[in-house]
């Protein structure tokens, strides 16, 4: 905590006021140990907190993500090994209890620093993974990194990230997914529903979601082109036979091309 790290740093103060005493020589050992003992403690922590702030964030996907593990074999591999470096440091701490002992034993702090350097090449891999992603579907630019590692983890599983649509696509709230009449493990995409929540515009045709995420998501926004496009094509017809621009509202509302 904050109070804790402002006691540490109030600890080597009062260690550095000793360094400078007239006095010294008669306890130099002790100030000269408890010196380095709290010196290793704050780079120890420091490092320490870098660690276990990343292992966290890439734990989720390294460990628990196919898409993660299937596209970064390799780093996929290196993290089970970080993984479990960081959970017998954290471990042993735990079983220290004392965070003097903890932070100076032998070989931590360069240990930490070593796991801090392959949890940056990990990272590296799942940025350049993310960046593919984004040059494949370019509207996951407009998402946050914890959105689209959220949507590509789940990717395999539509229905665990249309809460996701909206940051997604403009205008659109929701997708309407429904099982496939085929009986397949992909849900068919029958309409979607505009922002403002009530519109219903139906997919013409309806079509399954195949493939990973980014290709799915593209083939949303093909379908919502296309459809619009036969829906004004349509329309325009229906105006240039109907008399008034009534008698047009009334015959495309009947026609039911947008629900609401």
């Amino acid at each position: 905590s904050d109070d804790d790290f402002e006691m540490l740093e109030n600890d080597q103060l009062t260690i550095q006021s000793m360094m400078g005493s007239r006095y010294l020589a008669t306890f130099e050992k002790e100030v000269t140990d408890w010196q380095q003992s709290l010196a290793n403690i704050s780079d120890t922590l420091v490092v320490l907190s870098d660690v276990t702030r990343t292992w966290s964030y890439l734990e989720p996907l390294f460990i628990k993500s196919e898409e993660v593990k299937k596209e970064l074999p390799e780093d996929a591999k290196r993290f089970e090994k970080i993984d479990i470096d960081v959970k017998k440091i954290l471990k042993q701490a735990n079983q220290d209890k004392f965070i003097k002992i903890a932070c100076n034993r032998e070989g931590i702090y360069d240990t930490l620093e070593d796991i801090q350097e392959r949890l940056a090449v990990c990272k590296k891999s799942l940025n350049d993974f993310l960046d593919a992603k984004r040059r494949i579907f370019p509207r996951f630019y407009f998402t946050s990194e914890s959105d689209l590692l959220d949507i590509l983890s789940n990717g395999n599983t539509p229905a665990k990230i249309i809460k996701h649509v909206i940051k997604c696509f403009l205008a659109t709230r929701t997708l309407t997914l429904e099982d496939d009449p085929n009986g397949g493990p992909r849900p068919l995409c029958t309409n979607w529903i505009t922002s403002n929540g009530v519109e219903q515009v139906d997919f013409d045709p309806p079509f399954i979601l195949k493939g990973n995420v980014e290709v799915y998501f593209q083939d949303v926004q093909d379908n919502m082109v296309d459809s619009q496009k036969k829906r004004l094509s349509e329309s325009s017809k229906d105006f240039a036979m109907s008399e008034t621009r009534l008698d047009w509202l009334m015959l495309r509302h009947d026609k039911k091309d947008i629900k609401g």
